[in-house]
Formats: structure tokens, sequence, C-alpha cells
């Protein structure tokens, strides 16, 4: 949530607190500074996102960027909760929106074949777009009750 003790349910969710929810929900801690250089050392999530790029969970969007105030899309979102959970299995996917040429189409698989999400009633899973912040809650909450 927010200092002021709302959590914006339908607020798209940033990379840093991506990040934050993450690493708190696995209990990481940084055993290194961040090579990003778009993260200073004040960043609220500098910890948080030097700890999940030191685990190989969350990687930048650029060589040394990690796109801390950009917004998690989809497909991020199913890479890196199988990175943080390593999740196994694939399957085929129903979605006519996800090619199997989509960098992140193993990763959507994964979360398909494990149950963590079923997509849009047109058969897409919108893997461009950006993810709110009760979506993900929603992806977390499926895969802690599964752990």
């Amino acid at each position: 949530g927010y200092p002021n003790g709302t959590f914006k349910p339908e607020s798209t969710i940033t990379r840093a607190e991506a990040a934050t929810i993450i690493a708190r929900a696995l209990g990481i801690t940084k055993t290194k500074n961040s090579t990003f250089t778009d993260v200073k050392s004040t960043h609220f999530a500098y910890d948080a996102i030097a700890a999940v790029a030191e685990k190989g969970i969350i990687t930048g969007r650029e060589a040394s960027k990690f796109s801390p105030d950009g917004k998690l899309t989809r497909a991020e979102m199913a890479t890196i909760l199988k990175r943080a959970y390593n999740l196994t299995g694939t399957t085929v996917l129903p979605f006519k929106d996800v090619p199997s040429t989509h960098w992140a189409y193993e990763a959507i698989q994964t979360v398909y074949q494990n149950q963590l999400t079923g997509g849009y009633p047109d058969n897409t899973f919108k893997p461009n777009n950006s993810i709110t912040r009760a979506e993900f809650a929603t992806f977390l909450t499926k895969i802690l009750q599964k752990k």
C-alpha cells in the first residue's frame, strides 16, 4: 500500500513496486549494489531492485536500465513469477494474441499450466498490457496459496 493507507487496486503497478513486493514475499535481500544507471541509491526500491536483479528474477529492460517507474506488463509478470517461484510446465495456450514467437511465450505457458491465469473471455492474454495492482496481488495470492 501507500503511506496514506490506500492500496489503489486499479492503478497500474510499476516495476519498482513489483520488485519490492517480490523481494518481500521471498524474503530476499541484496548482497551487492545495483548496477542499473537509472536507479539511484536513494530510490525507495533500490534494495529490492538490487535483490531481485541479483537473483535473476527481474532483469533490466535495457542493458544498464531497470526502468523502475515503467509500468509492469502482463508478459513481464508471467516471467517474474516463473523465475521467482521456479515454476515449471508448459501447455498449449488458448490465447490468440500470444504467438509462439513472443519473447514471454514459455513463461505465459507456465503460468497458464500452473493455473495462475485464465486470460480474458475473448481468448486473449494481452501480454503487452500494463497490469494493475489488483491483478498483481491476485496472481501473487494464487501462487502463495499453491506453495
